[in-house]
């Protein structure tokens, strides 16, 4: 199917991947390098927090809505080990920049000083998880609606004082 839908012949595929895994491996790889990049560009441009904040915003609902309900299921409901443990490395890496992300703004006074770091990262992993919660789902026409409302309201409740 991958091959029929690509135009691309099985010995091309089996010279560049071992199998679909190995495809989808590398899928993940590529699109969390890019919004790697993304991400970095947009922490480190010169806008106060909020700017930066509504484009990481921005980005997210650009990237998830890039993709297909059917695709982010599958990402969200990864079964094969191996993958899930990249996502779940990768996962943990964009956590972990994020928070130092908070860190520099905690320290510039854009995010409330008594904002507790480690509470924001155990946030982000259950806003992960609930993104496979049926009921929380049942509430949006699709999946990426639901991301978008998480990530609204993850940022917009550790903004200090009135935010707009």
């Amino acid at each position: 199917e991958i091959c029929r839908q690509s135009a691309v012949s099985k010995m091309t595929f089996y010279k560049h991947f071992k199998n679909k895994i190995e495809l989808v491996r590398f899928v993940f790889e590529k699109i969390f390098e890019k919004a790697e990049r993304q991400f970095d560009v947009i922490i480190n441009d010169d806008s106060p927090f909020t700017e930066k904040v509504k484009n990481i915003i921005r980005l997210k609902e650009e990237q998830t809505q890039k993709y297909s309900q059917e695709f982010l299921n599958d990402w969200i409901f990864v079964n094969d080990p191996e993958l899930q443990n990249l996502l779940e490395k990768k996962t943990l890496e964009i956590q972990q920049r994020t928070i130092r992300f908070f860190e520099q703004a905690r320290k510039k006074g854009e995010i409330a000083k008594e904002t507790n770091l480690q509470f924001v990262l155990y946030m982000m992993r259950h806003l992960s998880e609930m993104l496979k919660d049926k009921e929380l789902l049942s509430i949006y026409p699709d999946r990426t609606q639901a991301i978008m409302e998480l990530m609204r309201y993850f940022f917009y409740g550790i903004l200090p004082g009135e935010h707009k």
